[in-house]
């Protein structure tokens, strides 16, 4: 499955692979690769139904197998020496778990965020709530609505609205359905692979018992919390995110506002 994606950085350098949001695109993580491109090889791709790869005919419907198998035939093929350090948000973190249990030898010290492994309600009213959002899916008030909710700077809202009508309502269910149905896979078991799992202090419940989970599920997992930021701080709070993930790749002390996840 063919994913479309950009690439910038000297290639003799470590790859860094960013996975996206559900919905969205790989531009979500256009400030981090400015940041890093200049020490690193980057690589974002778009997964499958999103962003650029939802105009690609032979792309595909979305799961997260499929997706799996795309990013890690994309690492194979195309990052430095065929491992990359793997940094994905929310559902783009799920994908990168599953490419940790199926291919752990293709990953490097890797920093997943928001991925929820826990079950929560609803997940039977995916296909009909989005039988009834499609009329009104390219709706601008709605696109508005949405993109507040996420509370993402305003100067992603072009790239938001244009991958929300790109989108169809049905990849958008296969997508959704796909998230809240992630549980952990088993192949994490013995992974020795340093992995930062990390969760937003303003996140529900459910999610903090996700990060402590998934890395519990790791030997080399670490779980930590992000002190007053939500689910999409790498985008609210983009020099946190950068003094993070440079601290981690480096092997060095990570910032302070990290915490313990507490229990509960």
């Amino acid at each position: 499955m063919p994913l479309s994606f950009t690439e910038s950085g000297p290639i003799s350098a470590p790859t860094l692979l960013f996975l996206h949001g559900g919905g969205v695109g790989g531009w979500m993580w256009r400030r981090h690769v400015a940041a890093f491109e200049a020490d690193y090889h980057c690589l974002v791709p778009d997964l499958p139904e999103q962003g650029q790869t939802a105009n690609a005919a032979d792309a595909g419907e979305f799961s997260m197998s499929a997706a799996v198998r795309a990013v890690a035939e994309l690492i194979h093929t195309r990052a430095h020496e065929g491992k990359a350090h793997l940094v994905g948000l929310s559902l783009g973190a799920q994908v990168a778990a599953g490419v940790l249990a199926v291919a752990a030898r293709l990953a490097e010290r890797s920093l997943l965020t928001g991925a929820l492994t826990q079950p929560l309600l609803g997940v039977g009213l995916v296909k009909p709530l989005m039988r009834a959002y499609a009329p009104f899916k390219n709706w601008e008030p709605l696109i508005r609505a949405n993109f507040r909710q996420l509370g993402l700077p305003e100067e992603y809202y072009a790239d938001f609205a244009a991958d929300s009508r790109r989108t169809s309502a049905l990849a958008l269910g296969r997508i959704l359905a796909a998230n809240l149905s992630f549980r952990v896979p088993p192949g994490l078991t013995r992974l020795k692979t340093p992995v930062l799992v990390l969760v937003g202090e303003q996140e529900p419940r459910a999610m903090r018992r996700s990060a402590r989970e998934l890395s519990a599920s790791m030997l080399g997992g670490q779980a930590l919390m992000v002190g007053g930021h939500g689910h999409n701080w790498p985008l609210t709070a983009p020099e946190l995110f950068q003094r993070t993930l440079r601290a981690w790749l480096n092997d060095e002390p990570l910032p302070g506002e990290l915490l313990a996840v507490p229990r509960g």
